[in-house]
């Protein structure tokens, strides 16, 4: 468990407008998990990136990013999640 208790996903804005992105980190991690030479593992690496960063549970944003850049160096969604910022 990590420091200060379980990690908990924000709400953004209204109630239930974290459910889909909840659902699309889980089903990127599904991908992760089970089709690891998927021509598909570097977009749902991506996909989990984002979903983990607006969910504000960056460790894992952070974890999929580096799972990404050392699997896919030259892949040009890097960019991209990383320019990924969620308003407070």
């Amino acid at each position: 468990m990590p420091p200060g208790g379980p990690r908990r996903a924000r709400r953004v804005g209204a109630v239930g407008i974290s459910a889909p992105y909840v659902a699309a980190a889980s089903r990127a991690r599904y991908v992760v998990e089970h089709y690891q030479r998927a021509p598909a593992m570097p977009d749902a690496l991506i996909l989990m990136a984002k979903a983990y960063r607006v969910l504000a549970l960056d460790d894992l944003a952070d974890d999929a990013i580096r799972v990404l850049e050392h699997n896919y160096p030259s892949h040009p969604g890097i960019e991209e999640v990383r320019a990924v910022r969620v308003a407070e």
